[in-house]
């Protein structure tokens, strides 16, 4: 979720949806989702942290199901 929007979007503010902590814009991960036809629409902002969780879950669940 961004906090301070900035026309320079490094000096923007976010606040990352999983852990809550304040992130600069510059190590902010966008993920967006696009479902069909439909446009990617931004769905969450996460820290680098977090998003490598999502990541090795991700990888996790692929290897069990594979």
């Amino acid at each position: 979720m961004i906090i301070q929007k900035n026309t320079f979007k490094q000096q923007s503010e976010a606040e990352c949806d999983m852990c809550k902590v304040r992130i600069a814009g510059i190590d902010r991960v966008s993920i967006k989702v696009g479902l069909g036809n439909n446009n990617p629409k931004k769905k969450w902002d996460l820290c680098k942290k977090c998003y490598k969780k999502v990541e090795r879950a991700i990888e996790k669940w692929h290897l069990k199901n594979k």
